[in-house]
């Protein structure tokens, strides 16, 4: 089990909340991957996960991120930023077709690597260190009672 879901766990579990990892979506003729997802009282949170090592550069409108590692070899990453909020927005799209209205999404990206820096920011996709991913969920935001009825969408996301 990868720490990300065991933060996720961890967290979750104290307040009745689900977590699901590896979730697959359709989006239309196309299925989508969320690496993370928390479902509660609060709403929902989708995870964006990044595993790899070096200085991780780029910015909101490029078509991919480039690892930089130590020997300055260059490596191509998705595009973080589109992929988080592509998350999100195909979750949004599933719950409402599954008729859950009103109900918060968030999404952020996680570094999973301790060896990783990440050398972007985006202004509505927060970014967040495998380190700083408690600190993260012990937001007020998540801890409110939005009235979501937690295991209905967790049953519908699973196929229940």
């Amino acid at each position: 089990m990868s720490k990300v879901k065991t933060t996720l766990k961890r967290f979750a579990n104290l307040r009745d909340y689900k977590v699901l990892s590896d979730v697959i979506l359709k989006d239309g003729q196309n299925q989508h991957k969320i690496d993370y997802v928390m479902i509660g009282e609060f709403g929902i949170l989708c995870l964006c996960g990044y595993d790899g090592k070096g200085e991780l550069y780029g910015n909101e409108n490029d078509r991919n991120f480039v690892t930089v590692d130590k020997k300055m070899n260059r490596t191509m990453a998705p595009n973080l930023i589109k992929t988080a909020k592509k998350n999100q927005e195909v979750l949004r799209s599933f719950v409402a077709d599954k008729k859950f209205y009103n109900i918060k999404i968030e999404t952020a990206i996680v570094i999973e690597n301790k060896n990783c820096q990440p050398l972007f920011s985006a202004s509505d996709v927060p970014v967040v260190k495998l380190q700083e991913l408690s600190k993260f969920l012990n937001k007020e935001k998540f801890e409110l009672d939005n009235k979501v009825k937690t295991q209905e969408i967790f049953d519908a996301i699973v196929g229940r």
